[in-house]
């Protein structure tokens, strides 16, 4: 009961909807003023994690979805759509906005990652934890190497709560793997 208490925390901790809104308000806090800080996390954050929230947390009440998580491969379908719309909501909202590259292409290359992550779907269940928490651990990699290798731990511990939650195969993860550092290393590489 222990072990499945720890996978259970491992795997909340590293849900993407919390990991990613901090990531990119401390990466506004230290690079922009106080006031731009504060009014593009407020944007970011409003604009594509409340939305998604909000909706997981509904389908999840109203029962379109079986979990938080959106662990079944069908309900993902009409998940899908509705992030990747808020991502070139959002993207096009900083660029008209005119925010610095820093800011914008980490959304173009998560969009990219959600999109692959989409059509895969079709497929296979593929980790979205893994894949999206390996797309951050590459992005911290990028401005920190020692931070993006504790991030690199903290991932493989993720995953391995996944599969012992039951809420994905190895071959699930796996798939999320390579989407997650195929995208992130090509973020590293080009942006």
């Amino acid at each position: 009961m222990k072990v499945e208490k720890l996978a259970h925390a491992i795997s909340n901790l590293a849900h993407p909807l919390l990991t990613f809104p901090i990531f990119i308000v401390y990466q506004l806090f230290t690079h922009e003023t106080f006031p731009k800080a504060l009014w593009l996390s407020g944007l970011i954050v409003l604009a594509l994690f409340v939305p998604i929230a909000v909706s997981l947390y509904l389908g999840t009440k109203k029962g379109k979805y079986t979990n938080f998580d959106v662990s079944d491969r069908e309900q993902r379908k009409g998940f899908f759509p509705l992030v990747l719309i808020l991502f070139v909501l959002l993207i096009l909202v900083l660029y008209i906005t005119h925010q610095p590259a820093y800011i914008i292409q980490p959304f173009v290359f998560a969009f990219t990652l959600m999109s692959v992550c989409y059509a895969a779907n079709f497929f296979s269940k593929v980790s979205l934890h893994t894949s999206l928490t390996l797309f951050l651990s590459c992005l911290i990699f990028s401005l920190n190497p020692i931070f993006g290798i504790f991030m690199f731990i903290f991932t493989c511990l993720m995953a391995w709560s996944r599969w012992y939650l039951k809420r994905h195969s190895i071959a699930e993860i796996l798939g999320g793997a390579v989407i997650g550092s195929c995208v992130g290393l090509a973020y590293i590489l080009f942006g």
